[in-house]
């Protein structure tokens, strides 16, 4: 009797190492990284205009273009230069998430599927950061595809909405002569950049609920007493916010801030979120071609500056 117990025992013992080394081994063992879900703002979506200027690519300087022609597809690729990366929407509703944080570039590929013939007969054709679709005979029906690439691990997005930034760059004061393309609205929804746009922010504030409201005039915003629209430059991009004037007088930026209307008809009204400011549609008679031009203008000084947003 006692020689079975010890034998129980011994059982008992063994499994409960088993078990206990299952366990730890499902912790240590590594998870693949889950990419962040986020919805995508209804007014990212609105503004998708296929047709309009703000559908091209911003390409910075040194960007490398390449025209691929294969069996499968044909293909564009834009690789960025150094320290450049993709930032952006996927078209799962997703922020493009690189899981290598040592990574220094990445690329873009743009590619036309054809959704009612031959793929051989829709192809990519590019001028810049231009690129349309050309359909042939055997296809009737075409869409342009985006892709953003690790270059490093080669992992592959399908995107929606985006740009190339530069991380190293940071936050500061934009110059006079920089001629930067405005800020899109997925790069404001990543933590680190929000943190980041925060402790700029929180050296002119006490906190972001003491940033004041814009004084709306209808198709253009007004600084109210005692504060400007100064322009950022975050990540290589430009973004307006509002800043006491007596701490932001010899920065690039002025007293009114306007977004005019790209089309023949219909108006793009101006829009703040989260201390920042950009163009939209506007709701009730909204311009029938891309609101992506903005205007920050100082009077005084008789000072004009104009960015544009691209969508990709």
């Amino acid at each position: 009797m006692e020689k079975i117990k010890t034998k129980i025992l011994v059982y008992i013992g063994i499994m409960s190492i088993i078990i206990l080394g299952i366990f730890l081994y499902s912790c240590v063992k590594e998870n693949p990284k889950q990419v962040e879900q986020n919805l995508i703002p209804d007014e990212v979506l609105s503004e998708i205009c296929t047709t309009c200027e703000s559908y091209d690519f911003w390409l910075p300087d040194k960007t490398k273009i390449e025209k691929i022609e294969g069996k499968d597809e044909n293909q564009i690729i834009f690789t960025a230069p150094e320290g450049y990366i993709y930032y952006g929407y996927t078209t799962d509703s997703s922020l493009i998430i690189w899981d290598n944080k040592s990574q220094t570039r990445s690329s873009v590929s743009v590619t036309c599927d054809c959704t009612n013939g031959s793929d051989d007969n829709c192809s990519p054709v590019g001028n810049g950061g231009e690129v349309s679709c050309v359909i042939q005979t055997g296809c009737t029906s075409c869409d342009r595809v985006e892709k953003a690439k690790n270059d490093d691990t080669k992992i592959e997005y399908e995107i929606l909405q985006g740009g190339f930034v530069n991380p190293s760059i940071g936050i500061s004061f934009a110059q006079p002569d920089e001629d930067l393309p405005y800020a899109f609205e997925a790069l404001l929804a990543y933590p680190d950049v929000q943190e980041e746009f925060e402790t700029f922010i929180l050296q002119f504030y006490n906190s972001m609920e003491d940033i004041p409201m814009a004084i709306d005039n209808g198709d253009y915003m007004t600084a109210p007493d005692g504060y400007k629209f100064s322009v950022l430059n975050i990540y290589g991009r430009a973004l307006v916010v509002l800043l006491p004037e007596s701490k932001s007088i010899n920065n690039v930026g002025g007293y009114t801030y306007s977004c005019p209307c790209n089309g023949t008809t219909g108006k793009c009204k101006v829009k703040s979120s989260w201390g920042y400011y950009f163009c939209k549609k506007s709701s009730s008679n909204p311009c029938n071609e891309a609101c992506n031009t903005m205007t920050v203008e100082d009077e005084q000084s008789r000072q004009v500056y104009t960015y544009t947003y691209y969508f990709f």
